[in-house]
């Protein structure tokens, strides 16, 4: 069984109230969020689509992640508001009062193999001791699913990413 295949599995298991902040929606965004609803209750934040839960709400990126402080929902997915890089993580920043956020991405490469892949962006693991906490809780991540962890590490930032990051 693979990675993706575990995940899915486990959430069947622990079924959840997951946040999607949506600020247009289309018939492939709904149908897509159809196939979630055996896995998961999908609450849908900033527009209104009929057969789910929705939060109709100006401002859906306080919304969701005021829902997830208050323990309303168990994950969010920002979705397609269309915020700023740097703007996106500040309320979450701010309500749970973090200063640093660490993402990585689940990658299944055209020949099968899945690995995570991370970070995901200019402003995790941007300096030495950021990579270090972020190898350790990737490492921690991996062996949540019973995985012995093997890290790579690519090569530094190129010098047109100097400075972009908003750390």
């Amino acid at each position: 069984m693979n990675l993706y295949d575990k995940i899915i599995n486990k959430a069947r298991l622990k079924r959840r109230r997951i946040g999607i902040g949506l600020a247009e929606v289309d018939e492939e965004i709904i149908s897509g969020l159809e196939k979630c609803k055996p896995i998961a209750d999908i609450i849908v934040v900033g527009s209104k689509i009929d057969g789910f839960e929705c939060h109709t709400s100006e401002y859906p990126n306080k919304e969701l992640v005021t829902m997830l402080k208050k323990k309303e929902i168990d994950g969010m997915v920002w979705g397609n508001l269309g915020l700023g890089i740097k703007n996106r993580y500040e309320e979450l920043k701010k309500q749970f009062n973090i200063s640093k956020i660490y993402r990585c991405s689940l990658i299944r490469d055209a020949i099968g193999r899945e690995f995570f892949f991370g970070p995901t962006g200019l402003n995790e693991g941007y300096k030495r001791d950021d990579k270090i906490i972020y190898i350790e809780k990737v490492i921690n991540l991996i062996k949540k699913f019973d995985l012995e962890p093997k890290i790579g590490l690519l090569s530094p930032i190129t010098h047109g990413e100097i400075g972009r990051a908003h750390v």
